[in-house]
């Protein structure tokens, strides 16, 4: 399915190269790459039905909002690091207090 979509990609970023600099002589290269577009949908379609994939919806979320979801998990991923190296500091000093308390009792 990736190569597809890479296939898909390719050929969509032709498409809008063709377009953007449009002449009378482009029209069969256009259509041809339109007719590539219609297939690899289609393919991908048909492929489509074959995986169970469940996406969570902050993840359609982000790439709606034009988001890198890379970029964003890498982001909360640190966070939880952060938030995991806090809470780690604060394990280790009640453990120390409780050896510093138990020797003094």
């Amino acid at each position: 399915m990736e190569s597809k979509i890479s296939q898909l990609l390719s050929v969509l970023f032709t498409t809008g190269t063709i377009l953007a600099d449009f002449q009378e002589g482009s029209q069969p290269s256009l259509t041809n790459n339109l007719e590539k577009i219609r297939d690899l949908l289609l393919t991908l379609d048909k492929m489509a039905d074959d995986i169970d994939i469940e996406l969570p919806v902050e993840f359609v979320e982000m790439v709606e909002d034009g988001k890198n979801p890379r970029y964003e998990i890498y982001n909360h991923i640190r966070a939880l690091v952060d938030k995991n190296q806090k809470t780690k500091g604060r394990v280790e000093a009640i453990e120390m207090f409780e050896k510093e308390l138990s020797q003094h009792l």
